[in-house]
């Protein structure tokens, strides 16, 4: 009987993979991966990214480049939803510069430069047949419990926050480079066809990059801000609610870009899309397809999943949008259409989903926001409405003009 049940199972996997090659998952034989993306380029200046707030999940880089994370099942080390660290961060790496992250997926620029991911690997939507198909055997080659190198020479990376993710990277050569989903074109590869499972060479040129659910943004040495992709809510800005797969112009004079908020050079912050996400301080509810100014004076932005903060040059931060689990930290769960003043000396902010990090000049790092799964890391599960602190020692960038979270 026991030796049947082997053979049946044995045979169900086979099955799963002939299945996944007819489905489109025949990468998976395809192990040999050549040399990394951006190999022989310029060595990396990475940017500093200290701080990020992903669904559930929590991290921070301290003042020696050690990576902590704290929440749900943060860092790929259990296999399960549990609370693994509520009140207690735990290292993941050592000598990082940068960390971004969605509620799946981990990407860490370390000091040198190289790119890796830890969690679901990013890789398009052959692989989510894929991975559908082949769960029967129990195995799931996607998902990496280990940080997996994915390209050299990385200045910057942005995850989009969605179970088919696309990812950008930009190398020290100013090139773009994306990989992932691209059915509605967010790639800017011309194409809605193919996903692709490595980084593919978009754009030249490029000093900065945000993408958002299936689009992208862009913006080139000269200050011109492109974007494309997904575009039905008028979230590219360009004056249309047509999809597009290639970069087409938005604006000019463009400093920093997160999701569809922008800041030009001179402090002025622009916000465009749909109004139900709330990222252009707006009490109505038209789509804005092309940009409205929202505020000025304003050197950095981080934009969450319908809420949005911007730093001033004085370090003031700013938050608007939706405040149900009080993740504004104005001390109530009001929503805000208009931006209101939270707490002063912010140099880095990060807006997740229903939560906030920020940090202070003085290294200290406040959390509020929901707290369902230990994502604050103060010791709780309680909800907080207005900022606590969390632990100190992390790494301070300076405030300047063009930050972005």
């Amino acid at each position: 009987m026991f030796k049947n049940e082997s053979a049946i199972k044995s045979n169900k996997k086979w099955v799963a993979v002939i299945i996944a090659l007819l489905a489109g998952g025949g990468f998976f034989l395809l192990t040999s991966r050549g040399s990394l993306p951006g190999t022989g380029l310029p060595s990396a200046s990475p940017s500093i990214a200290p701080v990020t707030a992903a669904g559930s999940r929590s991290f921070a880089i301290t003042e020696d480049g050690s990576l902590w994370g704290w929440g749900r099942n943060s860092f790929g080390q259990s296999e399960n939803d549990a609370i693994i660290s509520q009140g207690e961060s735990i290292n993941i790496m050592n000598n990082v510069a940068a960390v971004y992250a969605n509620s799946r997926t981990i990407m860490v620029i370390a000091s040198d430069g190289t790119l890796w991911s830890i969690g679901a690997q990013i890789q398009g939507l052959r692989n989510w047949i894929f991975r559908s198909v082949v769960f029967i055997s129990n195995n799931d080659p996607s998902f990496s419990y280990n940080p997996v190198q994915i390209m050299n020479n990385v200045v910057t990376v942005s995850i989009s926050n969605h179970e088919w993710s696309h990812a950008m990277a930009i190398t020290s050569d100013g090139g773009l480079w994306g990989w992932g989903y691209n059915r509605f074109g967010q790639l800017g590869i011309s194409t809605t066809e193919d996903s692709r499972r490595r980084p593919v060479r978009v754009m030249d040129d490029v000093i900065a990059v945000s993408t958002d659910n299936h689009h992208t943004f862009a913006i080139t040495s000269d200050g011109t801000l492109w974007g494309w992709g997904y575009n039905r809510f008028g979230q590219l800005g360009d004056g249309t609610t047509e999809d597009r797969h290639q970069p087409v112009k938005i604006m000019d004079d463009v400093i920093a870009v997160c999701r569809t908020v922008a800041i030009t050079s001179n402090g002025t912050l622009w916000g465009w899309g749909d109004a139900n996400l709330n990222r252009f301080g707006s009490d109505d509810d038209v789509i804005r397809n092309k940009p409205i100014k929202i505020m000025e004076d304003v050197v950095s932005v981080s934009s969450g999943g319908t809420f949005t903060f911007a730093i001033t040059s004085d370090r003031g931060l700013w938050g608007w949008g939706d405040n149900r689990y009080g993740q504004l930290g104005d001390n109530t769960m009001e929503n805000r259409h208009t931006p209101v003043r939270i707490m002063d000396d912010v140099v880095a902010v990060s807006a997740g989903s229903v939560h906030t990090l920020a940090i202070t000049s003085d290294g200290i790092l406040w959390a509020w926001g929901n707290n369902q799964f230990g994502q604050l890391g103060d010791g709780t599960a309680e909800n907080h409405h207005s900022p606590v602190k969390i632990m100190d020692g992390i790494h301070t960038p300076n405030v300047s003009k063009g930050q972005v979270r």
